[in-house]
């Protein structure tokens, strides 16, 4: 090579691609081209960067959402890469002194999170929207971020990639109400599991077998109602995936949606003939046979794909027990009633007719209050629009959040912190899922959010004792919500208490 004019490079192996080549000749053209006219003759590679910020999902519920900051990957050798337009969704709210900028970019197929925050001379003195410009300069691969107000000249700040510091993936916090629902997604090995106990049942089913109800409690107590963690149940199998506490794993998922299983077939036989046989104990009044009984549980368990049999005599139970109310009277539903109610019943009409008879078993002191805690618990955290206005009115909602309160001081005052204490607690969090339609609803500084916070802190003030750890956390998240001050790890909390079987085993 040096005859080239070019030093020598001991232990390199050069090709050099004769010049009566049309790859040498273009090549060479090109670069003379550029070079006569002043331009770079080849690019540099820029690394991605991506500035994280709370935006919405499909709901309008906050989620995690990551703007592309460097948003090319190559750039002309020498120049310096500016962002194409400010990225948005970022805000400084009033008082507030400091913003927190966190960013991340690729490094071998992992993801690296790095934050610095910036300090402003004085408080915001009103919610300041925040817009992000991003410049790289190729070669020392790192990128300088330019922070901005909005508003001209309130604040500006610079910030430089290496002198960041390494952070986690960044959490949602300041959270009204928890995000989303939660989904029990089919799963191929639980339902393989079950396929036996199910087969057995349809068996007996069909042959009129009084082993039928046995095999139908086995399938539901032993598998039905079982709903690990997704992340779990990975775990478990050999496999890292991202926790999720909204997903769950199932025989059967939580839309109803029957050919997502492995055997849709045998799930349609057994949910029809679940069905059919119910069908027939009603038109002989024996819903309420230990028989009927079994038939609703096992029926719900199939959540919105449960058999018309069942919804048809639930429906005509709810319009019964709503026509009693509007006479002033009380009609009670059985807990299976209920059971199959919180899990297979979403549509407005369905909850509408609903949520008034919460209030009023909430009110009645001959009614264990259990069963319809659970079963309002379930609709919340399984159904997306179940606290729409149009769904229950703000007069029954607040109606209901007030007979849960009176529910949990009569529990404490009696230092009874077990079932109905932990059954009114639990829905709280969910039943704050207003917000999404209404921000102001149950404020922080209204009185009866107060009311509710410091009930709370003087139970766990005074009876700490006897409260088990994860009902203090419980405790905990639930006036977090209320407070509007909620985050990741109290979603965590909220949704890793397991239920309680409320499912009969003889």
């Amino acid at each position: 090579m040096t005859h080239l004019g070019l030093p020598a490079t001991p232990d390199v192996s050069v090709h050099v691609v004769p010049p009566n080549q049309a790859a040498a000749v273009r090549g060479a053209a090109l670069a003379a081209v550029a070079i006569a006219h002043g331009l770079p003759c080849y690019r540099e590679t820029l690394l991605p960067l991506d500035l994280y910020v709370r935006g919405t999902d499909e709901h309008g519920d906050p989620a995690p959402l990551w703007k592309e900051l460097v948003a090319v990957r190559s750039v002309e050798a020498g120049r310096l890469w500016r962002s194409f337009a400010p990225v948005t969704g970022l805000s400084i709210k009033e008082g507030q002194n400091r913003l927190l900028l966190p960013l991340r970019r690729e490094f071998r197929g992992r993801w690296m999170f790095r934050q610095v925050s910036t300090e402003l001379v004085s408080a915001a003195m009103r919610d300041e929207p925040v817009r992000v410009e991003a410049e790289v300069k190729p070669g020392q691969g790192f990128a300088r971020v330019r922070i901005y107000s909005a508003t001209p000249n309130v604040f500006t700040a610079r910030l430089d990639w290496r002198t960041m510091e390494e952070c986690e993936e960044p959490k949602l916090q300041q959270l009204a109400y928890p995000p989303g629902v939660v989904r029990i997604s089919p799963d191929e090995e639980m339902f393989i599991r079950a396929r036996p106990v199910l087969e057995a049942a349809l068996h007996a089913l069909r042959e009129n077998s009084g082993d039928a109800i046995e095999l139908l409690r086995k399938a539901y107590n032993a598998h039905l109602n079982k709903s690990p963690f997704a992340h779990d149940e990975e775990r478990l199998r050999g496999h890292t995936v991202r926790k999720d506490f909204f997903l769950r794993y199932g025989v059967i998922g939580s839309n109803g949606n029957l050919d997502a299983l492995p055997e849709p077939s045998l799930a349609r036989e057994l949910r029809d003939a679940i069905g059919e046989k119910f069908c027939e104990l009603v038109q002989r009044d024996e819903a309420h046979s230990k028989l009927g009984k079994t038939l609703l549980r096992a029926g719900g368990w199939f959540y919105l794909a449960m058999p018309v049999a069942c919804y048809t005599f639930l429906r005509k139970k709810l319009a019964a027990a709503h026509h009693a109310l509007a006479h002033n009277s009380f009609l009670a539903l059985s807990r299976e009633e209920l059971h199959a109610i919180g899990l297979a019943f979403e549509t407005p009409d369905d909850l509408r007719q609903f949520y008034p008879l919460v209030v009023r078993a909430l009110g009645d002191l001959a009614t264990g209050p259990n069963e319809w805690l659970r079963a309002m618990r379930n609709i919340c955290r399984f159904r997306n629009h179940a606290l729409h206005p149009e769904v229950i009115s703000d007069a029954d909602l607040y109606q209901l959040i007030e007979r849960v309160l009176k529910k949990l001081q009569e529990q404490a005052e009696r230092k009874n912190f077990a079932q109905i204490f932990r059954n009114c607690l639990e829905p709280l969090p969910f039943l704050l899922k207003r917000r999404r339609y209404d921000p102001e609803f149950l404020a922080p500084t209204s009185q009866q959010a107060q009311t509710l916070i410091h009930f709370l802190e003087k139970v766990d003030r005074e009876n700490r004792w006897q409260l088990s750890t994860r009902l203090r956390q419980v405790l905990h998240t639930a006036t977090n919500f209320l407070r509007m001050e909620a985050s990741e790890s109290d979603i965590e909390a909220l949704l890793s208490v397991e239920d309680e079987s409320d499912d009969d085993d003889g």
